[in-house]
């Protein structure tokens, strides 16, 4: 794969981070558009024209409404146990950590990654040209 592969919307900062990431390439993960460190209007156009009942408060905030599910809950890490690794995470009682097996993780990430590269925004597209 190449940048010129891709649609690149930026401000002066180069998304190689992301498309040359062993992470990415291991994953199969090929974005159709990279925004990376997004000017403050610039974030707020793409809140606005992409998130639903997303506003501009009176005092000049960004708000939406989450739906049920209003965050990361901070007893929900999921946590592969690998040897190496595992004296380096808090497991156990009162722990935020949770064990999940690879099978489940690969699982989910593909499920992700299936996501992500179906995610198709022409305005990304459009603006980035």
């Amino acid at each position: 794969m190449t940048m010129s592969q891709f649609a690149i919307s930026r401000d002066g900062d180069d998304p190689s981070f992301l498309l040359n990431s062993a992470f990415c390439r291991d994953a199969g993960f090929e974005p159709k558009a990279v925004c990376r460190n997004l000017s403050p209007p610039k974030l707020y156009a793409k809140a606005l024209a992409f998130e639903p009942n997303t506003q501009i408060t009176s005092s000049g905030a960004l708000a939406t409404t989450t739906g049920n599910k209003t965050g990361r809950s901070p007893r929900d890490k999921r946590i592969v146990r690998e040897p190496g690794f595992e004296d380096a995470v808090w497991w156990g009682e009162h722990s935020p950590n949770y064990e999940m097996d690879e099978g489940t993780f690969l699982m989910n990430r593909e499920a992700a990654v299936d996501y992500l590269n179906t995610v198709d925004r022409e305005q990304d597209r459009q603006e980035s040209t």
